[in-house]
């Protein structure tokens, strides 16, 4: 199955196709689905995908050709801004892009009858210092243009009841086949751990007297071949839903330590590190309850924190 499987073929969309997740999500498609990939390349290269065809979700006409042309039959939307940082910065390019985008391809897809939708939505939509693990029925309570964005486009298609909808709760992905070869610069741990051991830094660990084991702050790491994954289930039982939300992330807590040693382990050496003062906001842990994904998608990771770390050293290494 691929993209040049004929315009009378049903095709999956894959919006954000050329994106981290989006290229794995490809990847994992290519085996069982036809489908067509499109990006804006604004965030992203073709590196990782080079089956993927120039669209802007915000572009209406560039969409109505894409679904005149093809017969679309679902939507996988990731194509999003990402950084909770550059919302903040931004917050009404991030409101043009994630939401007035997607309501412009909602339109589209109206038009043409295609009412299936697989949603990318984040864990940045729940209430920061609740209990984890967190469920879909957990609080919500984006805090940032980023999160919001995304809360708003889940209430939104809540009012299509007609239409299959699955949206996608993804807390932090890593790893995979794939690097992530973003425009911008990544200000997240995992990027800053690669920076500090490839130029011998020292790694900054913000508090570590939190109530958790070791003190340090508590996060979810799935790997992004998981998340692809969790794609193709919901396609195998997209027909059978009405508006479902779900959680896709390891279903277990990693602290800032313990991802920090399972780095040194691989690479058989200790990286520098010296704590700081706690960042205002930042939760003790959060960390996902995936019940709802295996019961309903029989979906549950596959891979562990060492093979995304493994996977991630690989990627950093320049190529040849």
């Amino acid at each position: 199955m691929n993209i040049f499987a004929g315009n009378n073929s049903k095709h999956i969309l894959v919006t954000g196709a050329a994106g981290y997740i989006g290229a794995h999500v490809c990847f994992a498609l290519r085996e069982c689905y036809d489908f067509i990939g499109i990006d804006n390349y604004v965030n992203s290269t073709n590196e990782n995908n080079k089956a993927c065809i120039y669209c802007d979700i915000t572009d209406e006409a560039a969409l109505r050709v894409l679904f005149n042309t093809y017969n679309i039959y679902a939507v996988i939307h990731l194509a999003a801004h990402k950084s909770v940082e550059e919302s903040l910065l931004n917050p009404k390019e991030y409101y043009r892009n994630n939401v007035e985008g997607t309501l412009t391809l909602l339109k589209v897809m109206e038009v043409h009858k295609c009412t299936k939708i697989i949603f990318s939505s984040t864990a940045c939509v729940y209430k920061d210092n609740q209990v984890s693990p967190l469920t879909e029925a957990s609080e919500l309570g984006a805090l940032n243009p980023y999160g919001k964005s995304k809360l708003l486009i889940e209430e939104q298609l809540r009012k299509y009841s007609s239409w299959n909808v699955i949206i996608l709760r993804y807390f932090n992905p890593l790893g995979g086949l794939f690097k992530d070869v973003s425009k911008k610069e990544q200000k997240n741990i995992v990027p800053t751990i690669l920076d500090c051991i490839a130029s011998n830094k020292v790694f900054h660990i913000n508090g570590c007297d939190y109530q958790t084991r070791d003190g340090t702050c508590i996060r979810d790491y799935v790997n992004v071949v998981d998340i692809a994954t969790g794609h193709i289930k919901c396609l195998d039982v997209l027909d059978r839903c009405k508006y479902e939300v779900i959680n896709l992330g390891s279903g277990t807590g990693v602290s800032v330590l313990e991802l920090i040693a399972a780095f040194e382990d691989r690479l058989g050496a200790k990286i520098k590190k010296e704590f700081k003062e706690r960042r205002t906001g930042d939760a003790a842990q959060y960390y996902a309850d995936i019940t709802k994904a295996n019961r309903i998608l029989n979906w549950e990771p596959s891979l562990v924190l060492q093979d995304s770390v493994r996977n991630i050293l690989v990627n950093a290494k320049p190529s040849s």
